[in-house]
Formats: C-alpha cells, structure tokens, sequence
C-alpha cells in the first residue's frame, strides 16, 4: 500500500467515526429538569427568599428511609404551623419518572412516602411550602435510592 491509499483509507476511517458519533447523538434521550426554565430563572431571587426564609427556622429538615416508606421530618417550630404545598421528586436521567405529592403532614411533624414510586438511582426532592401565615418556604436535597 503507498501514501496515498494510506491517507484516503485514515480519512474515510474519520468520516466513517464521525458519522457514527453523529447519528448516535441525534438517538440520544434529553430530557430537561423543568420545560419552563427560562421562567425559573427570572424568579430565582423569590427561590433565595424562600430558601432564607427555611434557614432561619430552628431545626432542619429531615429525610430518612427504611424498606418501605421515606419519611420527611419537619422541624417542630413548624409542626404548629398549617402548612400545604408539595414535595416534587426529579429524575434527571428518566423525566418520565417526575412526579409530585401534595404535603400530607402528620401530628408528628413526619409525611410518609411509599418506597414503590422511586426507582433505584438518584433522585432530586424539592419541598416548596408556605405556612398559614403566607411564608413560603423552598428546600431541596439530593437522595439516593
């Protein structure tokens, strides 16, 4: 084989990867944390206030898990507090597996969450919550299931 045969070969050899990798892209699944980002982000100053707002609350938020159920613990400065909103757990490698639930608290403080709706793998809960009184609160954690 001369020099010649030898550079053609190496090109269409590149082309050919090339072209692998292309179609492999396109066939690739992208899933976006939220469909309405660009609106997230303006209202990112509100999610500091809400986070600011968590902070300064005696006591933190708890999340454990046994075979069954995760558990959330409130702190007890909240348990007196009426509190609705949501609890939202994020997939980032399977949106179809997002889901939310409203807060359904306990007189412990405690909301019980079946194990069977989360699949093995890494999970992002968000906890957005405003007390009867109109203060919101925001709280975000990772879990690994």
């Amino acid at each position: 084989m001369n020099w010649g045969k030898a550079i053609v070969l190496s090109f269409v050899i590149f082309i050919a990867f090339i072209m692998t990798m292309v179609v492999m892209m396109y066939q690739e699944n992208i899933d976006l944390v939220a469909d309405d980002y660009y609106v997230q982000e303006l209202e990112y100053q509100n999610q500091i206030v809400k986070q600011e707002n968590l902070n300064a609350v005696v006591g933190k938020i708890d999340i454990s898990r046994n075979m069954e159920f995760i558990f959330i613990n409130f702190p007890k400065e909240l348990h007196d507090k009426a509190l609705s909103g949501a609890v939202t757990f994020y997939r980032a490698s399977e949106a179809a597996l997002d889901f939310s639930q409203d807060l359904e608290i306990d007189q412990n403080g405690v909301m019980a969450i079946p194990n069977k709706k989360l699949k093995p793998g890494k999970w992002k809960v968000k906890m957005e919550f405003q007390s009867a009184d109109g203060t919101p609160y925001l709280y975000h954690e990772t879990l690994f299931i």
